[in-house]
């Protein structure tokens, strides 16, 4: 009986040793999963903040085609006036993520991964969000041309429309067209969506001075 008991009570110090361990483990990562939450929060709050400040132009330009490399020439002049300047030819990567097609008004357009102002001229531009298809809310932008390239006939897209995005693995999935807004540049919190999974597509209106906002929400995301 007492060879028993000293047993039990080993077990009962090892399982409690155990449950500290595992109580510290957890606790750890509840804390580490927090500190990411935030940094995410915080990361896409900086980014929409940019959303005042962001230029998107309505013009007849055409826009420079997606399988053209994006080049920049840079000229560095050296301070001895007889040695030539030397000119350095940079290109600069980008990367396609997603597909946007809407057969309404024809549209069928590749989304690059990240934005900036030289590949706004390529094409439309991933501004901020979660990966294609993916919880939250992917907000996609881009340039309003006349000659309807890229964001250029969005304006026609109407409540209860149909937008098809598909991601890098192939996937496709069905967004519904649920709000259509025109917003100033600084209601920034016009932008949210609470659906799961959403799509929200943005250009500039007519007069360049408002923004044209298309909200939409996956249709049976499994």
């Amino acid at each position: 009986m007492h060879k028993f008991l000293a047993f039990f009570s080993q077990f009962h110090r090892v399982a409690f040793l155990i449950s500290a361990i595992l109580i510290v483990f957890a606790a750890g990562s509840a804390y580490q999963a927090y500190n990411e939450g935030n940094s995410a929060g915080k990361n896409a709050e900086e980014t929409l903040d940019l959303f005042e400040q962001l230029v998107l132009k309505t013009e007849e330009t055409e826009p420079r085609s997606i399988s053209e490399p994006l080049i920049t020439i840079e000229k560095i002049d050296d301070e001895d006036e007889e040695v030539e300047p030397v000119t350095e030819v940079k290109q600069t990567t980008y990367n396609p993520v997603a597909k946007v097609q809407i057969d309404k008004i024809g549209l069928n357009v590749s989304v690059l991964s990240e934005w900036s102002y030289e590949l706004l001229d390529i094409s439309v531009n991933k501004f901020s969000g979660p990966e294609p298809n993916e919880p939250g809310n992917f907000i996609v932008i881009g340039h309003n041309y006349i000659n309807k390239a890229h964001f250029g006939s969005l304006k026609k897209v109407e409540i209860g429309d149909l937008i098809k995005l598909t991601d890098l693995s192939g996937r496709t999935l069905t967004y519904e067209v649920f709000e259509v807004l025109i917003i100033k540049p600084d209601e920034v919190e016009k932008l949210q969506s609470d659906n799961p999974i959403a799509l929200t597509l943005v250009t500039c209106d007519t007069n360049n001075e408002y923004r044209l906002v298309v909200k939409s929400k996956a249709l049976d995301p499994q």
